[in-house]
């Protein structure tokens, strides 16, 4: 599911984040970057069987609910930040503003 629709999305990741983000299974095809064909009959194939679309559909469902919550969203963007700016700063993040006003 992408973008907030409940469809399959053809995309060109592979892999998954964990054991339990593969245990939910497929949420679309899998192809090659810039393979257009490819992609055409990968659309093609979920619109022609209806089991597989909806297959697909449910585990992006369950993918997005699982591991792609507002909480875990705001942790990671955190963890960015954070990462940021101990290299940025010598690894103090929490540098008062008169302190990087100096720099």
């Amino acid at each position: 599911m992408e973008r907030g629709i409940r469809v399959p999305w053809m995309d060109y990741f592979y892999g998954g984040l964990n054991e339990e983000d593969i245990k939910i299974g497929r949420a679309g095809k899998v192809c090659r970057v810039a393979d257009f064909r490819a992609l055409a009959d990968a659309y093609a194939c979920l619109l022609k069987d209806e089991e597989e679309w909806w297959r697909c559909s449910q585990a992006a469902v369950k993918r997005v609910e699982s591991f792609y919550t507002y909480e875990q969203f705001i942790e990671s963007y955190r963890k960015v930040y954070e990462e940021f700016m101990g290299r940025s700063y010598g690894g103090n993040i929490y540098r008062t503003a008169e302190t990087l006003k100096e720099r």
